[in-house]
């Protein structure tokens, strides 16, 4: 660092110190500031996004994306994923490893091992080299790469600060949540995803901050982005019979299948990639080929997908359709991010657990008509089956659900059936999609982070023990 650079920096450490007194709430300001930069962030990125998918495809709008993919010649569809996955690979190998995959792990492992810190350049590449991937075709979401985002401009600007490992780690919180909040427009599920996923600890000094963050990254998203209406327009949730939940529960069963395959073909698929006798930096072209050669047979199941769910969410697709686009989501997803390609999982579980719903919607109201509604409720709350059971996150996925629809009569069916989902999963396997590739490499983060908050409790509990003594020691 230059000598500048350095005076920069104390100049910044004694601000930060100046205002950090009991009664000044330094660090929600600094939440506040994270905010800011998490929304910008949402923002750049969707539009990042975007413009690949002008250079590959010539398409101006998510909404008329898949028109125009339709509309190319089949040689060019089949090798734009791949020329992607050429640029991407390389970038990954050679520049930032922690870019490869959904992003979300690396974070957690930080969290883990590092204190909070994560190196800064991460935060330009990983957006980059996310919207290549996704805009050239790939099968990914803006989740994983915005909570990298967000939570890499948090812990670098803490460091910089030279704040303690906590407060890294909760401005890696804030900025997480931030970036969620900005790009899904769901400030509630941006707050419980940091907190049920990466940080797992509430305070009210970690806890404040990364709500001001969230609220402020929402403020900052719709502001630029003109929005203020739910992600998705779907129609209204019936209930049309409390033994209805009975199907519901059934649905967090199959949600629970759909999503251990789901996980488990992936990690299975970047092992295969990742035994194959070539170049690694050539494996996500490789990938991109494969993925291309589907996408010719199912469009559809290029990039995040949102207008294909909703077409499921307002059961615009027959049996056969919503069945083949799962599996063939299932099949693109695992190719591109197991190949070694960048982009987050959240989208693609969506998707799956929309097309799973649809079809399971479709069967029980063929069956029983009488006590059902039609397939767009159960198409609604599959998406959060799968998402729940993936990440054995349930609350996070029944308020990132009911957030992105605004619809408070989905929450009864949602909550029954994710809890089903994410219950079933735990108990059948300990690794989750964010977790399971760290247990690979042999780091329980769930038992270290476990360590780390019975080590805090006990910590709390000496002090407290030792200020009652010392008050003992005080009485005449």
């Amino acid at each position: 660092m230059s000598a500048r650079n350095e005076r920069m920096r104390d100049r910044a450490v004694e601000l930060y110190r100046a205002v950090d007194a009991s009664y000044w709430p330094s660090m929600v300001i600094l939440g506040a500031i994270v905010g800011v930069v998490g929304g910008l962030g949402a923002v750049v990125f969707h539009y990042l996004i975007l413009g690949f998918k002008y250079v590959f495809f010539g398409a101006t709008s998510t909404a008329t994306f898949l028109d125009a993919v339709r509309a190319l010649p089949w040689y060019y569809r089949l090798i734009a994923p791949a020329i992607g996955g050429l640029i991407v690979g390389p970038l990954v190998t050679y520049l930032v490893r922690e870019a490869r995959g959904h992003g979300v792990p690396e974070v957690m492992e930080a969290v883990a091992l590092r204190g909070g810190a994560i190196r800064f350049r991460v935060a330009p590449l990983k957006a980059v080299i996310s919207a290549i991937c996704i805009g050239s075709g790939g099968s990914a979401g803006r989740e994983g790469p915005i909570v990298q985002i967000g939570a890499t401009f948090g812990s670098g600007m803490a460091t910089y600060l030279k704040l303690t490992p906590d407060k890294v780690e909760t401005l890696l919180g804030a900025g997480a949540a931030a970036g969620i909040a900005g790009t899904f427009n769901a400030p509630l599920a941006g707050v419980i995803f940091s907190l049920e996923v990466l940080v797992r600890k509430v305070h009210l000094h970690s806890f404040s901050p990364i709500v001001v963050a969230a609220v402020v990254g929402t403020a900052v998203a719709n502001t630029l982005f003109d929005r203020t209406d739910a992600i998705f327009d779907i129609p209204v949730h019936q209930l049309v019979s409390y033994w209805e939940l009975l199907l519901y529960v059934g649905l967090g069963v199959v949600g629970a299948g759909i999503a251990m395959l789901y996980f488990n073909s992936l990690y299975f698929v970047e092992h295969l990639f990742e035994k194959m006798p070539m170049p690694e930096a050539s494996r996500a072209a490789l990938g991109g080929l494969l993925l291309g050669v589907l996408a010719l047979v199912i469009p559809q199941i290029h990039s995040t997908g949102y207008p294909v769910m909703e077409g499921a969410l307002h059961s615009r697709f027959p049996l056969y359709l919503v069945a083949a686009l799962m599996g063939g989501k299932i099949l693109a997803t695992v190719l591109t991010l197991g190949s070694g390609g960048s982009g987050g999982i959240f989208a693609p579980s969506l998707f799956i657990g929309a097309m799973m719903g649809s079809a399971y919607g479709l069967v029980m109201h063929w069956l029983l008509p009488g006590i059902t509604a039609d397939a767009s409720s159960y198409a609604m709350v599959g998406m959060g089956t799968v998402f729940a059971g993936a990440t054995h996150a349930p609350l996070t996925s029944i308020i990132i659900l009911f957030e992105m629809t605004r619809d408070p009569k989905v929450l009864l069916p949602m909550m029954l059936a994710c809890i089903v989902s994410a219950a079933i999963t735990a108990r059948l396997q300990k690794g989750n999609i964010y977790t399971l590739k760290l247990l690979n490499r042999g780091l329980d983060v769930d038992a270290v982070l476990d360590e780390r908050l019975m080590e805090e409790l006990n910590n709390r509990m000496k002090e407290r023990e030792e200020s009652e003594d010392e008050s003992r020691g005080d009485l005449p």
